[in-house]
């Protein structure tokens, strides 16, 4: 006999587009081993490469494979955006571009945003605590379906879709 979760994993995928890697890169060369820089400076890099040409047309690629990757999971699933109950996105600032549940079909209501406003992004954990945050505030119940959406550097993504089972004691 072995212990049972409260969810179970339906489908999961990955994605990438490695075309973005210089948003993380900047103008520095690229490198096997980069040096060691702290504190990272991410932003001066986007900013660096947003002044070149190559910048150009990237939010439609970063757009183009979040769908892929999140169409996949809803397909491996057998389901649709409709079937799915919540979302769970990277906590990230909301800034010009569209949000990831908006691009996705989904309301700011059915997103975590209330949670990443108070909490920011922290990394890969966004997605677990997205998770936790649902199921402790009985936000979701059983047989409900959660969408995970995560995004990373060079440009990496990834998928799943997750059947809440019960809502655990804690």
């Amino acid at each position: 006999s072995g212990r049972q979760g409260f969810a179970r994993v339906v489908s999961a995928t990955l994605g990438a587009d490695n075309s973005l890697e210089r948003w993380n890169r900047g103008t520095a060369p690229f490198a096997t081993a980069p040096g060691l820089e702290v504190p990272l400076r991410l932003r001066e890099r986007g900013l660096q490469h947003a002044a070149t040409p190559e910048a150009e047309g990237s939010w439609e690629r970063i757009e183009a494979a979040l769908m892929d990757t999140t169409r996949r999971a809803l397909a491996d699933a057998q389901v649709s955006v409709e079937d799915i109950s919540r979302v769970v996105t990277p906590l990230i600032h909301r800034g010009v571009w569209p949000e990831n549940y908006d691009v996705l079909g989904f309301t700011e209501k059915q997103s975590t945003w209330d949670l990443g406003r108070l909490v920011g992004h922290i990394g890969a954990g966004d997605q677990f605590l997205g998770l936790e945050y649902l199921v402790k505030e009985r936000a979701v119940g059983p047989g409900d379906l959660v969408l995970l959406v995560a995004a990373g550097a060079g440009f990496s993504l990834s998928a799943a879709v997750v059947e809440i089972l019960d809502v655990p004691p804690w």
